[in-house]
């Protein structure tokens, strides 16, 4: 399987787990190569994990870091076909792929990719979920009506964050 076959593969998958929050639109191995919406560091990064996903994919299924590499920008380019942009699709993003592969990066959407964690996961973690389970895909839409709520009110997206960062530096000094 080359690299667009495997793209259009796990596109299809992204697809099916997003059914509920409307169509992905079809695949275009075109937005993978040069795409406005990502940095050149992103593509870069992108296309090395694309390289390794396969040999990693053998051993490891989606527990990797190329598997993160490669859902973060699959589940970018998802969502802004869905009404997603910018710091809020990128952090959708980024938390799809943490609930996907079980990585998470220090970036500037750590507390959204935390955020999106405890909204999908809510008792029960299992990075091994299937990606047209009825179940995840309810669980992915209400995750996303939320993302899409901060997209429409970013005033609200700043003040839900801010508590939340609030709340896990007031646990942080409870812990010390």
């Amino acid at each position: 399987m080359d690299n667009t076959q495997l793209l259009e593969r796990e596109w299809a998958k992204v697809g099916a787990s997003l059914k509920l929050c409307g169509d992905i639109g079809e695949f275009d191995e075109g937005r993978f190569t040069e795409n406005p919406e990502l940095r050149e560091e992103e593509l870069e990064e992108f296309k090395e994990s694309l390289e390794e996903f396969p040999q990693t994919f053998e051993e490891h299924g989606y527990s990797t870091l190329e598997a993160m590499g490669v859902y973060f920008v699959l589940v970018r380019l998802a969502v802004g076909n869905l009404g997603l942009s910018g710091i809020i699709a990128k952090a959708f993003a980024h938390g799809y792929a943490f609930i996907r592969t079980g990585w998470a990066l220090d970036t500037d959407t750590s507390i959204e990719q935390n955020l999106f964690y405890k909204m999908f996961f809510q008792s029960r973690e299992d990075h091994s979920w299937e990606f047209s389970s009825p179940v995840v895909q309810e669980r992915l839409k209400l995750v996303f009506d939320k993302f899409m709520e901060w997209e429409q009110d970013r005033e609200h997206y700043e003040s839900e964050v801010e508590i939340y960062q609030e709340m896990k530096q007031e646990e942080a000094e409870e812990a010390d």
